[in-house]
This record gives structure tokens, C-alpha cells and sequence, in this order.
């Protein structure tokens, strides 16, 4: 945590505090150095797969957290990783299995539409559009 600290104090990683659990982040011009890093080290794969394993994992509800007294948490814990769930459904449905990132909108769905506040449409309509697809052309082709 020492090391974290005085990247803080730097100014090369932020800390927030909003809603009770540290996040950090990094400034953009340093996020987009550490992506062309990534990128050139060969791990860019790797890390995106994390990255969207690691969300998917922390959107997965617990039987409580939907419906019951833990749903207002699960909700927060979401709104928070929004751009996160984003970008890994992003991924997912690029370049990862297509039922992973239709897995990982259904588990969120109840974010999306009770927090209205919170739009993605040009994410999920791709997203549907995408998971669609070859469902459709999968009926089409049993229809015939």
C-alpha cells in the first residue's frame, strides 16, 4: 500500500473515495501510455480478458442482492464500475465468447434499468444487436 500511497502523491494514479471503497485510476495521458505498453509487451489480450473476468465476477449478484435488503449495495457497487462493465462488455462482445458479454448484460440489466440516470445505449444496442444475430440467423436457417 506503501507504493500506491506515493503514486497518490504523485499525481500518477487518483484515489476516490466516493461510496465507501478506495478506486484508483489513472490520469489519461498516463492510462494511454500504459495501454501502448500493453499493447507492445504482447498483453494486451491477457488483460483485457481480466479486466472482463474481474467485472463479470463482481457484477454477479448474490442470491440476496437482486431482490433482497443487499440490493441497494449491488446497485452502488455497479453504478460505480459502470465505465468498467462498459468496457468489458465492450470487450466481451468484440472479442471475447459472444455469451460471456450476454451473460454479463443480463446480470446488469436491473442497473441499467433502474438507474435511469445511467445511459449506455450505444453499447447495449450493439450489444443486442450483436447477440441477436446469431440467434436469428441460427432460427432462419432451422426454419428452412
Amino acid at each position: 500500500m506503501d507504493t500506491l500511497g506515493s503514486l497518490v502523491d504523485s499525481s500518477l494514479v487518483r484515489a476516490d473515495t466516493r461510496g465507501g471503497e478506495p478506486r484508483f485510476s489513472l490520469p489519461e495521458t498516463i492510462r494511454e501510455y500504459a495501454l501502448e505498453r500493453l499493447a507492445a509487451g504482447g498483453d494486451w489480450v491477457q488483460a483485457h480478458d481480466l479486466h472482463a473476468a474481474y467485472f463479470q465476477a463482481l457484477a454477479e449478484p448474490s442470491s440476496a442482492e437482486p431482490a433482497g435488503p443487499g440490493q441497494l449495495a449491488w446497485l452502488d457497487r455497479l453504478e460505480t464500475a459502470h465505465d468498467d462493465l462498459l468496457a468489458a462488455m465492450s470487450w466481451l462482445v468484440d472479442q471475447g465468447p459472444l455469451e460471456q458479454a450476454v451473460h454479463l448484460f443480463w446480470v446488469t440489466w436491473k442497473l441499467w434499468w433502474l438507474r435511469t440516470c445511467i445511459t449506455a445505449p450505444k453499447v447495449t444496442r450493439n450489444m443486442r444487436s450483436r447477440a441477436i444475430k446469431p440467434i436469428t440467423s441460427q432460427c432462419t436457417r432451422e426454419a428452412h
